[in-house]
């Protein structure tokens, strides 16, 4: 009896053990931010007159100028003018460090490479 309880919970073990595993490689978004690497982050777009920008929910404290190379990457979040929206962003993050936009400064820019979806802001939002 004792071969098989141990049997057991080896095989629970390595069950768990492939479970977390799988539960980082695919896990949600908001990786870690590596520089010069592409990731998909969420956050609240706000689009301004002059300046717009993006705060990723991995750190709210954080202001990202962004940026595409493709300028129809924005169409999805054309409907943020004025209001703040929940967004889901592919692209590559910069160095932290002081970047100037028109009237603010931003913490990071943000090669914006898709907009993978645009919607209204709620509470459940970035918790």
């Amino acid at each position: 009896m004792n071969k098989v309880r141990s049997h057991f919970f080896g095989l629970l073990i390595l069950l768990m053990s492939l479970l977390i595993y799988s539960c980082s490689i695919f896990g949600g978004d908001d990786p870690e931010i590596v520089p010069g690497v592409e990731g998909t982050y969420t956050g609240i777009y706000s689009q301004g007159f002059e300046d717009s920008d993006f705060n990723p929910c991995i750190d709210r404290d954080e202001s990202w100028q962004l940026s595409s190379e493709d300028p129809a990457a924005f169409s999805k979040i054309n409907e943020a003018e004025g209001n703040p929206v929940y967004v889901k962003l592919r692209g590559i993050p910069s160095e932290k460090g002081e970047f100037m936009g028109f009237y603010v400064m931003f913490d990071r820019k943000f090669e914006v490479k898709e907009v993978l979806f645009s919607k209204s802001l709620n509470e459940k939002n970035c918790l």
